[in-house]
C-alpha cells in the first residue's frame, strides 16, 4: 500500500492535534516525518508517530512547550516535540547567518528529532548547514560491552548547481537501531560487527541485539570520537544532558528525554568562495560520477542523491507503508477515536 504526501501529512497532523499539540506544531512535525519517508528512510519517518503518541500520553513530551532563549546561542526546548524545538533553533541560526555569515544555535531539553536531512534541506539554498544531535546511551567504546554514549547523529548539506544538494545524514554507530528493528520485521539476521550480545560476541539475532542495546561505533575509535564531539558541542556547551543522562525514548515514556541538538549555518554570500561554491561542486560532482568503476558498479553517487531520487518518485507516486506499520497506525487512530486513516485500503 502507498500513501500520498497529503494523506500522510493530514493523518499525522490529526493524530498530534488530537493529543493536544497545536496545529502549527503538529503540521511541522508531520511534514518533517513524511519527508523522511519520502526520501526512503522509513526507519525514521511515520514509524515514530506511535512512539511520539505514547510519549505525549505518558507525559514525556510537552505538547505546548514554551521554548526559551537562555543565552545568545542556546534555547531550552521545555521537553517539546523535537521537530518543533529543532526547527525553532535552526531558524534562529539561519537568521543570524543572514546578518553575520555564520549562525550557531543549540537547543537543550528537547525530544527525539528523527532524521537530520529533513531539517538541512529546509534551508539549504544559498547556505551550508551542519546539524547534530545526541541520543540516549546505546553505543559501547571500542573494546567495551557496555553502552556509554548515544549513536549520536551528524548531518551536512549544501547546494550543487543543477543537481540535488549534497546531503549527508549519518549515525555514529555502524547501523541505526531503527534498521535493526526493521530486520526483526523482515525476519533477517544481523551481520556481525553491528551490535554486541551479552557475552561480548557479535549479536546475529536482532532481537538479542535490541534487548542488550549495545552497538558498535562506526569505524571503531573514529565513530566513537565523533559521537563524543557531538555530545560535547550539543549538550556540553548548552548545559544540557549528555548521552548517559538522557532518558530512553522507547521505555521511559513519562520522563522528558532531555535530547540536545545544534545547528551551524553558513550563509554563502558572506564568504569569498560562497557564491561560486555550487558551480565548483557541480564540476566536482561530474568528476565523481565519471570515475573509473569496479566491475558490476553502474554508477557512483554523491551523498544524498539516492534519497533525492526516491523523494522525487514518491512525491509523484506516493510512498510505501509497510503492513505492520499500517496496522499500528490504524490501531492508533482507533484508540484516539479518529475515523481518518493513513490511506484507503
Amino acid at each position: 500500500m502507498r500513501a500520498t504526501v497529503n494523506q500522510a501529512r493530514s493523518f499525522a497532523t490529526r493524530v498530534l492535534t488530537t493529543l493536544g499539540v497545536p496545529r502549527e506544531h503538529a503540521a511541522l512535525t508531520a511534514r518533517l516525518l513524511v519527508r523522511t519517508d519520502l526520501r526512503g528512510v522509513r526507519t525514521h519517518g511515520l514509524k515514530f508517530l506511535p512512539v511520539y503518541a505514547r510519549r505525549l500520553q505518558g507525559g514525556g513530551v510537552n505538547p505546548c512547550p514554551r521554548i526559551r532563549k537562555i543565552s545568545p546561542t542556546v534555547f531550552d526546548g521545555d521537553a517539546g516535540l523535537g521537530q518543533v524545538c529543532a526547527m525553532h533553533t535552526l531558524t534562529h541560526a539561519r537568521d543570524v547567518a543572514a546578518k553575520r555569515g555564520l549562525g550557531l544555535a543549540i537547543c537543550r531539553n528537547t525530544s527525539h528529532v528523527s532524521a537530520l536531512a529533513s531539517y538541512l534541506l529546509e534551508y539549504v539554498p544559498g547556505r551550508a548547514v551542519i546539524a547534530m544531535t545526541n541520543t540516549g546511551p546505546s553505543v559501547a567504546p571500542p573494546g567495551g560491552n557496555q553502552r556509554v554514549i548515544g549513536n549520536n547523529c551528524f548531518g551536512f548539506a549544501t547546494p550543487i548547481r543543477g543537481a540535488a544538494p549534497l546531503c549527508l545524514d549519518m549515525t555514529t554507530s555502524v547501523e541505526a537501531w531503527g534498521k535493526v528493528r526493521d530486520r526483526i520485521d523482515r525476519g533477517e539476521s544481523l551481520p556481525e560487527g553491528i551490535a554486541l550480545a551479552p557475552d561480548g560476541s557479535w549479536a546475529t539475532d536482532p532481537a538479542v541485539a535490541l534487548a542488550h542495546t549495545v552497538a558498535a561505533p562506526l569505524g571503531g575509535g573514529k565513530g566513537f570520537g565523533l559521537a563524543l564531539m557531538i555530545d560535547i558541542l550539543a549538550a556540553g556547551l548548552s548545559g544540557g544532558s549528555l548521552s548517559p543522562q538522557l532518558h530512553m525514548l522507547h521505555t521511559e515514556l513519562a520522563k522528558a528525554e532531555g535530547t540536545c541538538c545544534a545547528f551551524l549555518v553558513f550563509d554563502l554570500k558572506h564568504f569569498p568562495g560562497g557564491r561560486s561554491l555550487p558551480h565548483r561542486l557541480a564540476q566536482w560532482r561530474r568528476d565523481i560520477k565519471d570515475v573509473k568503476r569496479v566491475p558490476g558498479v553502474r554508477q557512483t553517487w554523491v551523498s544524498g542523491e539516492i534519497e533525492h531520487n526516491e523523494e522525487q518518485y514518491c512525491r509523484r507516486h506516493g510512498f510505501p507503508i509497510a503492513p505492520e506499520l499500517r496496522r499500528e497506525l490504524d490501531d492508533l487512530a482507533e484508540q484516539l477515536g479518529i475515523k481518518q486513516r493513513i490511506a484507503s485500503r
